[in-house]
């Protein structure tokens, strides 16, 4: 029986998961909040589309985000 090679998917958290944009001084902001991206509205639809593909058996889910902050780990 043939080994099924999984599909890895990457997905940005910022504009794709969270809404980044709508925060005024965002970069700014991040730096300096504790918790800042925990507070950031989620574009629903699209974590659940993630949620929907993360239950694929042949799919590994992996967030891929930069941020312009050199403290950001």
């Amino acid at each position: 029986m043939a080994k099924v090679r999984k599909l890895n998917i990457y997905v940005d958290m910022d504009g794709v998961l969270a809404n980044f944009a709508e925060q005024e001084d965002a970069v700014e902001r991040f730096e300096k909040e504790k918790g800042f991206f925990q507070k950031l509205r989620p574009f629903e639809k699209n974590v659940n589309a993630v949620r929907f593909l993360n239950q694929l058996k042949n799919v590994n889910i992996f967030i891929l985000s930069a941020s312009p902050n050199r403290k950001a780990d």
